[in-house]
């Protein structure tokens, strides 16, 4: 069990859920501007997390599957920062996809690590938002608004996951 909560984690999660209300809020902004935040956001939040691991040198498969899923944060977050103009194809994608592996993270630490039926059903959710999110093609409207939406719900499941651990 968690003895402390992980502020590696929170700072992922506050993170993700400024991009997620940024998204919902931003579709006047310069999309160029937007995708700028969105990578140091996605960057940072992979930064704190790996930084966490690091002083922790954790080899359980729950940090490991954290540590891979940083690792592919700040992959995404940096290709966005090199290439912001050409984003707008795959944000769809990437979002689909972080909210993909966060929920599998979820659903695993909730089935194998702390048998929780909460965090699996909400993992579960995340996952086939994930999933809508990465197959729509469409990176304005609407769509964006379900993208900041599902970044929100991710970032408040974390939120919650957190603290459940933590008092578990």
């Amino acid at each position: 069990m968690m003895s402390k909560i992980n502020k590696g984690g929170l700072m992922t999660w506050l993170i993700l859920g400024i991009l997620g209300v940024l998204l919902i809020l931003g579709q006047q902004f310069i999309k160029d501007v937007m995708y700028i935040v969105m990578a140091i956001g996605l960057i940072l939040a992979a930064l704190a997390s790996i930084w966490a691991w690091w002083k922790e040198k954790s080899t359980s498969k729950d940090a490991i599957t954290t540590l891979l899923g940083s690792i592919l944060l700040l992959i995404i977050g940096i290709w966005i920062l090199t290439h912001a103009s050409t984003f707008d194809a795959i944000i769809n994608l990437s979002i689909g996809i972080i909210l993909i592996v966060s929920g599998i993270r979820w659903f695993y630490r909730g089935w194998k690590i702390f048998d929780d039926r909460l965090m699996m059903v909400l993992s579960v959710i995340e996952i086939l938002l994930g999933i809508f999110i990465a197959c729509t093609g469409v990176a304005t409207g609407w769509p964006i608004i379900v993208e900041g939406a599902g970044l929100i719900y991710t970032a408040l499941t974390g939120f919650i996951a957190e603290k459940r651990f933590v008092q578990a």
